[in-house]
């Protein structure tokens, strides 16, 4: 998605409200409902434009400890320097509807 910042410094999306900004963590955070109480949703490990190989290798952190689970998921910032397509772009490694069931089905 187009980060923010980005959107707001482009004419192009001028008269589109923006709201504030979401991480991978609290996107995770949706499917909370769907989950036991003791899963902990860590800060996101963040990588800017020169790391997209080690995004592009990453995963979404998943670890149990002392009956907690912790998830950490990889996030992509791309900054206003690159190709102006992908420049500002926030990519992001979120859990799907099928690995939260998966993570229940394994941990609890």
């Amino acid at each position: 998605m187009k980060n923010q910042d980005s959107i707001i410094n482009n004419n192009y999306y001028l008269y589109i409200l923006i709201n504030n900004k979401l991480s991978a963590k609290e996107i995770n955070k949706y499917f909370e409902d769907n989950c036991p109480n003791n899963i902990i949703f860590e800060d996101d490990l963040l990588y800017e434009n020169t790391a997209s190989t080690k995004w592009l290798l990453s995963e979404i952190s998943i670890k149990y400890k002392d009956d907690k689970l912790y998830i950490k998921s990889p996030v992509l910032y791309t900054n206003e320097n690159t190709i102006p397509r992908y420049s500002g772009m926030i990519y992001m490694k979120l859990l799907t509807p099928q690995m939260v069931q998966g993570i229940k089905s394994i941990f609890f």
